[in-house]
């Protein structure tokens, strides 16, 4: 019996917001992914597994900073202590585009203490005598098709492909994605329809199987399992019904894999209700985001017994049916006494009853000074025929706009 446990897309570094934990601290979101990894650790040394693997994204930067990797090293060397090995892949955000360029996992690869971090294109290691797991990192991955092209199976043995990246999924008819990933490629599926015993995937970050028709359980039987990400990174990550945390996988001596999954704790994320403004006036709509913020508290201090810096939540309230220019006449000061008792809180603006991009959540305080993206694409509607353009080339200067539009928005917003 050989036993090991299954991460992916840990994102150590990743921030978000401006709160920190102490005046000289470090940002909060950066903080509780430091929390995760070490209560991952800790479960994986009481566990007493065999080995590790993480498929991918250890860390949020392929340049990250200095003590990113101080923690990275020291969570590592706890469970070489306890001679569980430990096989890391690089993902795209490890990577860079250029091939000469070091992923930034690579420097957690200390093969003395039984340590691998693999950035080659394609690796494979025999972890147990029997069974082989193949790595096939992000690094450099789309210039190797000739790589991809030597991938094989060992005969009489236990084959595991280990990847960083996308897939088809024949339940759903599409690929999946990342919203907002960099350098996102696909694995193909020439690849993936090999007769692996079991594939083991980083990158999409809900924790889930391919083709699972109930989001929970292996229904569609194609043992292609997504670990996912121990962070939600705001409401872009969906929620999912497995949790986040790691997988146990067992192989057996008679070759068969069983699993097991363990959940970490997560800071809560609360996607309100919409509200839909359509004929209210402007106290109307402010009472009932009130209302919306009274429940939230009703539901910390019942569950948590009070707010604070470690349980604060980060909220999302979605109004529904507001043009940019009526929505600046909400007082935004009268939310204050709420807000500031939460981690971050947005306002996610819908024109109307259709969706919205998720890159169109605005902060409290941009929307105070209107988001510039959202008031182009109505400024836009209402003045189609402002220019002389053909369509084509209109549709083009339009979608230049924007992007550079969200751009120095998302910039400004992330230097603050």
């Amino acid at each position: 019996m050989f036993t090991i446990a299954h991460l992916s897309d840990l994102h150590l570094g990743y921030s978000s917001g401006r709160k920190k934990t102490d005046e000289n601290g470090y940002n909060v979101r950066e903080n509780d992914g430091y929390l995760a990894y070490n209560e991952v650790v800790d479960q994986v040394i009481k566990e007493k597994v065999d080995a590790v693997l993480v498929a991918g994204d250890f860390f949020h930067s392929p340049r990250p900073k200095n003590h990113t990797i101080l923690v990275a090293q020291e969570g590592l060397r706890r469970l070489a202590k306890e001679n569980i090995k430990v096989y890391i892949l690089a993902g795209n955000h490890d990577a860079t585009d250029i091939r000469a360029e070091v992923p930034s996992s690579r420097l957690l690869h200390e093969p003395g203490s039984g340590i691998y971090s693999y950035s080659d294109p394609y690796v494979v290691k025999e972890v147990h005598p029997g069974i082989f797991i193949h790595f096939v990192s992000h690094h450099a991955f789309v210039d190797q098709k000739e790589t991809m092209d030597t991938i094989k199976l060992i005969d009489g043995a236990v084959n595991i492909l280990a990847s960083h990246g996308s897939c088809y999924d024949t339940n759903i008819g599409e690929i999946l994605r990342t919203p907002n990933e960099p350098r996102e490629v696909i694995i193909p599926e020439a690849i993936m329809n090999l007769p692996w015993d079991y594939t083991w995937l980083g990158h999409i970050h809900e924790r889930n199987w391919i083709g699972s028709e109930d989001g929970k359980t292996d229904t569609s039987g194609r043992k292609q399992f997504y670990n996912g990400s121990l962070l939600r990174r705001g409401f872009a990550d969906k929620a999912c019904k497995n949790g986040r945390g790691w997988t146990k996988w067992t192989i057996n001596d008679d070759n068969t894999i069983e699993h097991k999954l363990f959940r970490i704790h997560e800071r809560e994320q609360l996607d309100l209700e919409p509200i839909k403004v359509k004929g209210k006036k402007t106290k109307e709509v402010e009472e009932e985001i009130i209302k919306q913020l009274r429940g939230i508290d009703s539901y910390m201090e019942n569950k948590y017994g009070e707010i604070t810096l470690e349980n604060a939540p980060i909220v999302r309230q979605t109004i529904v049916g507001v043009s940019a220019v009526t929505r600046l006449s909400l007082n935004l000061q009268r939310f204050n006494q709420f807000t500031y008792k939460y981690l971050t809180h947005n306002f996610k603006i819908v024109p109307n009853d259709e969706e919205v991009n998720l890159s169109e959540v605005v902060s409290v305080d941009s929307l105070n000074n209107s988001d510039i993206v959202v008031v182009f694409k109505e400024w836009n509607k209402s003045n189609d025929d402002l220019f002389n353009l053909e369509e084509e080339m209109k549709e083009k200067v339009v979608k230049h706009a924007k992007e550079k539009l969200e751009f120095s928005r998302d910039e400004l917003l992330s230097n603050d």
